[in-house]
C-alpha cells in the first residue's frame, strides 16, 4: 500500500468509496488499477516527467490533490477525461470549446447528444470570458446538448 501524503487523504477516501454506476456504462480498466497506477505516477515519479498516456506531466496530475486554491482541475485533466469518455460511450461525443472552434473532428453517425466542455474566466474588468484552455484560476462549464426530438441544453457550472 502506497502512503498518501496528508493532503490526498480526503481524495484517497473518495475515490475508495462505492457507488451506482449507471447501467451501461462499462469499467475499462477497473477503476481500481487505474487509481493505484495514477497514485504511483503522482507518488513515485519526478514532477517533471511527462507521462504521455495520460498527455500530462507528473506535476499536472497531482495538481488534483490538495484542498481549495491548492487543488486545481486543468485543461490537461479534461481531454484526458473527454478523451476517455469518448472511448466508452457511442451515442454521446464529448468535445472541449477549443476542440470546436478548431473544427469538428470525424462524428460517428447515430449522435444522441454533445457534451461541450468550457474554460471560463474573468477579465480585470470584470467580464465573463472563455479562457484559454492552458489557463488556470478559472471556472469549468460542461454543456450537454441532447439533439433527439426534443432538444435540451442543461448547463453545469463547476
Amino acid at each position: 500500500m502506497l502512503e498518501v501524503p496528508q493532503k490526498c487523504e480526503k481524495e484517497r477516501q473518495w475515490f475508495s468509496s462505492q457507488y451506482l454506476r449507471p447501467k451501461g456504462v462499462p469499467t475499462h480498466p477497473s477503476e481500481e488499477s487505474l487509481m493505484t497506477s495514477y497514485e504511483e505516477i503522482i507518488w513515485k515519479r519526478p514532477t517533471r516527467d511527462m507521462i504521455v498516456e495520460y498527455g500530462s506531466s507528473v506535476e499536472e496530475m497531482s495538481a488534483l490533490c490538495g484542498e481549495g486554491p491548492d487543488g486545481w482541475l486543468l485543461s490537461t485533466h479534461v481531454d484526458w477525461l473527454l478523451r476517455q469518455a469518448n472511448k466508452q460511450q457511442q451515442y454521446v461525443v464529448c468535445l472541449s470549446i477549443p476542440t470546436v472552434t478548431n473544427g469538428l473532428p470525424n462524428l460517428p453517425s447515430g449522435i444522441k447528444k454533445f457534451v461541450f466542455v468550457a474554460n471560463i474566466g474573468r477579465t480585470a474588468k470584470g467580464e465573463t470570458i472563455f479562457a484559454s484552455w492552458g489557463r488556470s484560476g478559472c471556472h469549468w462549464v460542461l454543456i450537454v446538448l441532447d439533439i433527439t426530438a426534443t432538444p435540451d441544453i442543461f448547463i453545469v457550472i463547476v
